[in-house]
Parts: C-alpha cells; structure tokens; sequence
C-alpha cells in the first residue's frame, strides 16, 4: 500500500470527512421535529447562513452549511422528501421580514435576529415561535400555523 492510501483509509475510519460533511445539514439536523413537511410549507433561508459558513471556510464548517444552489437538495437528502424548488428559498434577511407571513419556516442566523427591531420582533412573536439552536448559530422562526400541524 502506498502512503497515500493509508493516509486516506485512516481519515475515512476516523469519520474526519463524514462528520465535516455533515455539518452542511446542521439546520437541517438541529431542527429535524419542527420542520415538517407539507405540501405547500415554505421555508426561508437566509443568505447569511450561506455566506457565513461558505463551502471552504472556517472549520468545522469547512464544507459550508446548506447553500445556493444545493438547499432543496440537502433538505431532499436529509428528510427523504422531495420539495418543490418554490418551497425553499435564499434570500436577504431584508426579504424575509418584509414578507415573514407568507413562510412556514425560517432559518436565521442569531445575528439576522439580533438585528431585528424591538417592534418588528415583537409583531413576529405574536404570530410565530422563535427556537435558537442549542450552540446559538441559528434561529428557527415557525409560523403558528406550521406549529399545529
């Protein structure tokens, strides 16, 4: 065996790539009881999730979180569910905000959240559920009516 074949085989038994591939679902994965799927939900995703963790940057998120491009097929993968491309989208925080009653879901940064107006979070409050993610990276925002299906 050559150097570098072992060198591969040792990291592949060690799950270095597995698990670094799989913090591309993190949003995914930390929020798999709340996402449920419906035929006409709709999911927001802030563009900076995507650019704050791009494919390439800092570990542990080295091979990026979700992405442009790739989401509807991470979420199709990782919940066996195909969703319609409409069902998913990416896009400024700005755009979210502006329309947040037409989504089902939202996935934000905390900092997205953070930058919120006390006003505007509150009127988001009244009418959804705000989750953090245990290791304060990411919000869920579900609409009350996701919540009683």
């Amino acid at each position: 065996m050559s150097y570098p074949l072992i060198y591969t085989w040792r990291e592949l038994n060690a799950g270095t790539y597995a698990y670094e591939s799989n913090l591309r679902y993190y949003p995914y994965a930390t929020f798999a009881d709340e996402l449920k799927y419906e035929p006409d939900m709709k999911l927001f995703i802030s563009k900076s999730i995507v650019d704050k963790y791009p494919w390439n940057g800092p570990s542990p998120f080295k091979y990026g979180m979700l992405g442009l491009g790739i989401s509807e097929i991470l979420y199709d993968a990782y919940f066996n569910i195909e969703v319609n491309q409409d069902q998913l989208e990416i896009g400024p925080i700005s755009g979210y905000f502006m329309n947040y009653p037409k989504y089902s879901y939202a996935l934000l940064t905390v900092a997205d959240w953070s930058s919120v107006s006390d006003p505007t979070k509150q009127q988001i409050e009244n009418t959804h559920l705000i989750k953090p993610d245990p290791n304060g990276i990411i919000v869920l925002v579900v609409s009350n009516d996701s919540k009683k299906q």
